[in-house]
């Protein structure tokens, strides 16, 4: 059977880490990547809320004639790092599945190959 090439990756990895030797335990995994999605989801709401706000403030001439212009370059500022942070969970969602994917991968073409040495020295 032919041994699967996996992509270089761009994690490091700690010096006392075999990469052979990886495994990914979803036990301990899942927890750290919800709250990263919960924290993410909280920066993309207050960065939304505050888009609105200073938008509405503007709108009602809150600022003055200086500082009005620097209040809509905020907002919009704020608007599209709401969607940065909205785009930024969903590419962790997807490279967390691909890398779960690749890893079972991984693991079953090792037990292939184990099994298949196995076989052979019968």
């Amino acid at each position: 059977m032919k041994k699967i090439v996996t992509k270089k990756s761009s994690s490091l990895l700690h010096e006392n880490m075999d990469r052979k030797n990886l495994s990914l335990d979803r036990r301990k995994a899942d927890p750290f990547k919800k709250n990263i999605d919960k924290q993410l989801g909280i920066i993309q709401k207050t960065l939304s809320e505050l888009e609105v706000t200073l938008n509405r403030m503007s709108m009602k001439r809150l600022f003055t004639d200086d500082h009005h212009s620097l209040s809509m370059q905020c907002a919009k500022k704020c608007s599209s790092q709401a969607q940065s942070a909205k785009s930024l969970m969903a590419n962790l969602d997807l490279k967390y599945m691909d890398d779960e994917k690749m890893i079972l991968i991984s693991e079953l073409d090792d037990r292939i190959t184990e099994v298949e040495k196995r076989i052979a020295e019968l």
